[in-house]
C-alpha cells in the first residue's frame, strides 16, 4: 500500500500497469486500495455491509479520486482492456436464491460510474475441444467467487458439485483446505467448544495457506480471504510481548497486514524500549505515516539510521518503502562518490545529509536526534537549523566541527542552487 500523498502521475501509471499484469485486467477498487486512497478496513467494512457507502471513506477528495480513476481508465483502454459493467454486492450470507443486495458507492455520479466497471481483456472466440471440460471450469469460477465473498455455504455446495463430477486430487484438496480455514474462524456455535489454536499454529496455517489462496483466488482474493486469518492472529497475539526471534508473533505484524494502522502504532508503543527493535521501528514509522503523522514517521526512519544502520540500509532501499521522497534521497546518498578530503559519509549521517541537501524536509524532521551519537546529534541539530536559517554562521561552525564533509556538501549545494 502506498501513501496517497506520493501518488504522482508516474507512480500511478506504474501502479496501474503492475495491477494489470497481476490481474490480467484492472479493477478500479483494487487501484484505490493499492494507492492508499482507500484503507482496507474501510473497504472490508463496506463489503460486509457495515458501512453504508464508500465515498466518505476515501482518503483523498472525491475530485482527486475521480481524476485518478480517469487516468487509470485511459491507461487500461490504451492497453487494449475493455470496460465491463459490474455490480458491487455485499459479502457474506448463507446460500439463498436471492443475490446479496448491491452496495452503495456514494452520491458522486462520476465516482459511481468509474467504480461500477472493471477492465477485462476483450472477449475471444474459444473453441472447445474434446479435452476441454467447461463444466468444471464454471464450477471453480463460482467457487472462487463464493470464497472471495465469504459465502461458505455456497463454496461448500460448489465443492460438492466438483466432487460429484469426479474431480479429485490437488485441485479439490486445495479448495477444501481453504474452506476449512475459513470455517475455523467463522465463529459458529459448533466451534464454540473448540480450543483456540496457539499463535504459532495460526501463523503456520497462514504461511501454508497463502500460496494456495493466491493460486486459487488470485492476489486480491487471497488478501480478502487471509484477512480473516490475520484478524484472528491479531486476536491471539494481543498483549503478547515482542520476541525479536519471532517478530510476526507480535500483534503489530498481523494488524499491519490488515491496514489497521492506529492499532499497529498502539501495539508497538505498548512495548518497553521499542526503538531498540528495528522491526518495531519500521512498523511504527509506517503506521505513523498512514495515520497522518509524518514528523513521527521521519523520526523513526532517522532513528533507524542512527540505531540500526544495517536494517536502515535494507529498509530505505526496499521497493515498497512507503516514503517516495526519502527513497529518492537514499538513492542519491548511495550514489555519492567518496569525498576527496574529510571523513566519508555513512548511513548514520544520512539524516543530517537529507537536511543539508533537501532543506524543505526540515518541516517534518524531528527536533531531537534521539539515538544519534554525540557528534552526529550535533551535526543533525546544526543541519536542521541551517535548513531554516542558512546564514547562521555559528551553526556552520558547529556542522564543520561535527562533520566537515557535511559542511562541504552544504556549501556545494548552496553554490549550485545559487
Amino acid at each position: 500500500m502506498m501513501d496517497p500523498a506520493d501518488l504522482s502521475p508516474d507512480r500511478l501509471s506504474a501502479l496501474t500497469e503492475q495491477l494489470m499484469l497481476e490481474q490480467q485486467g484492472m479493477d478500479p477498487l483494487e487501484l484505490l486500495l493499492a494507492s492508499g486512497a482507500l484503507a482496507y478496513p474501510d473497504y472490508e467494512a463496506w463489503r460486509m455491509g457495515r458501512r453504508p457507502e464508500l465515498q466518505n471513506a476515501l482518503q483523498l477528495p472525491v475530485a482527486d479520486v475521480v481524476a485518478l480513476l480517469r487516468r487509470a481508465a485511459a491507461q487500461a483502454s490504451a492497453f487494449g482492456l475493455v470496460a465491463e459493467r459490474t455490480d458491487r454486492r455485499r459479502w457474506g450470507d448463507a446460500a439463498t436464491d436471492t443475490a446479496p443486495e448491491p452496495l452503495r458507492i456514494g452520491a458522486d455520479a462520476n465516482l459511481c460510474r468509474l467504480l461500477g466497471s472493471t477492465f477485462e481483456p476483450p472477449p475471444r472466440e474459444q473453441q472447445l475441444d474434446l479435452f476441454y471440460d467447461s463444466g468444471a471450469v464454471a464450477i471453480e469460477d463460482s467457487l472462487r467467487r463464493a470464497l472471495q465473498a465469504r459465502r461458505l455455504d455456497d463454496a461448500r455446495a460448489a465443492c460438492g458439485r466438483l466432487a460429484e463430477r469426479g474431480e479429485v486430487g490437488q485441485t479439490l484438496a486445495d479448495w477444501l483446505r481453504l474452506i476449512a480455514a475459513l470455517d475455523s474462524v467463522a465463529g459458529t456455535d459448533d466451534d464454540a467448544l473448540t480450543a483456540d489454536p496457539t499463535p504459532e499454529e495460526r501463523l503456520d496455517e497462514v504461511d501454508a495457506l497463502a500460496p494456495i489462496a493466491e493460486r486459487r483466488l488470485g492476489r486480491s482474493g487471497a488478501r480478502d480471504m487471509l484477512a480473516l486469518l490475520w484478524a484472528d492472529l491479531a486476536r491471539l497475539t494481543a498483549g503478547q510481548p515482542f520476541d525479536p526471534g519471532q517478530p510476526r508473533l507480535h500483534a503489530s505484524w498481523a494488524l499491519a497486514r490488515l491496514g489497521r494502522w492506529q492499532e499497529v502504532r498502539d501495539a508497538v508503543e505498548a512495548e518497553p524500549d521499542w526503538p531498540a527493535q528495528p522491526k518495531l521501528l519500521e512498523l511504527h514509522a509506517t503506521a505513523c505515516r498512514h495515520t497522518g503523522d509524518p514528523t513521527a514517521a521521519m523520526g523513526d526512519w532517522f532513528q533507524l539510521c542512527w540505531l540500526h544502520p544495517e536494517a536502515a540500509e535494507a529498509t530505505l532501499g526496499a521497493r515498497d518503502f512507503p516514503d517516495a521522497q526519502l527513497a529518492r534521497c537514499w538513492s542519491a546518498f548511495c550514489d555519492l562518490d567518496p569525498p576527496d578530503d574529510g571523513p566519508a559519509l555513512e548511513t548514520e549521517d544520512f539524516p543530517a545529509w537529507c537536511l543539508v541537501t533537501q532543506p524543505a524536509l526540515a518541516a517534518t524532521a524531528p527536533a531531537k536526534p534521539d539515538g544519534a551519537d554525540p557528534d552526529r546529534a550535533a551535526a543533525y541539530r546544526a543541519a536542521r537549523t541551517l535548513a531554516q536559517a542558512p546564514d547562521a554562521l555559528d551553526q556552520r561552525r558547529a556542522l564543520a566541527a561535527a562533520h566537515p564533509t557535511l559542511l562541504a556538501t552544504l556549501l556545494q549545494t548552496r553554490t549550485r542552487s545559487g
